[in-house]
């Protein structure tokens, strides 16, 4: 009786047999079998108690017909709301819609989120541009905004074209003439110290800030950048 009333409510419904669609309502026939039969006993009870009275009547054609309609009942007088009744088909049903919920909401969230990462980066990288641009107008420190109040005080520097004069023979030192330091610090020109050590009895030079006696040796030559 139960495989009938399947093989009814299948062609009924024009619900296509595949293996997935079978393990799917396979729960909810067997939550409807129940109901069906309790139904169908019904019917089939009182259908076979009309079959009876029949056929104690004597007309056997009655009864044969009684009996078919015994048969032909179950799926036939079933009604249409057996398929909305609480059991484990409508359980299994509300739980995939809930599921398919959440997943549209959490692609939903998702989408705002991916949106608003977009929206940030595009405004950080507007931010970072113009403030690029700012700092590239700026040739100096006291261009810069974020420095100009704390180096406004401080003179602009310029630049200009410097010189160093021996202090002991008021020459220029250059390549030629270079720079030559004492280990104390004091800068001297190497053609003023060499003209103190030939002149000096003991071929020493006398550090006027120092004091100290030094060789030509002890001198490092200082290179001016």
């Amino acid at each position: 009786m139960a495989e009938t009333f399947e093989r009814e409510a299948l062609t009924a419904f024009d619900i296509p047999t595949c293996p997935l669609l079978e393990i799917f309502l396979q729960t909810g026939m067997l939550a409807l079998r129940s109901s069906a039969c309790s139904s169908s006993s019904a019917l089939c009870s009182r259908n076979g108690a009309g079959a009876s009275a029949s056929a104690s009547g004597g007309q056997g054609q009655r009864g044969g017909s009684a009996t078919a309609a015994a048969a032909d009942g179950p799926g036939r007088d079933l009604p249409f709301d057996a398929w909305s009744r609480p059991g484990p088909l409508t359980s299994t049903l509300e739980e995939c819609h809930a599921a398919i919920a959440r997943r549209a909401q959490q692609v939903e969230d998702d989408k705002q989120k991916a949106q608003q990462r977009a929206a940030q980066q595009l405004q950080q990288k507007q931010e970072k541009q113009r403030m690029w641009a700012s700092r590239q107008r700026s040739r100096c420190l006291t261009c810069d905004p974020a420095w100009s109040p704390y180096l406004s005080r401080i003179p602009a520097p310029q630049r200009i074209h410097s010189t160093l004069v021996c202090p002991l023979s008021g020459d220029l030192m250059d390549t030629l003439n270079p720079p030559m330091a004492s280990p104390s610090g004091s800068v001297f020109s190497l053609e003023a110290i060499k003209q103190i050590v030939e002149t000096a009895k003991d071929e020493m030079f006398t550090d006027p800030v120092s004091g100290e006696k030094l060789t030509l040796k002890e001198f490092q030559r200082v290179f001016v950048t």
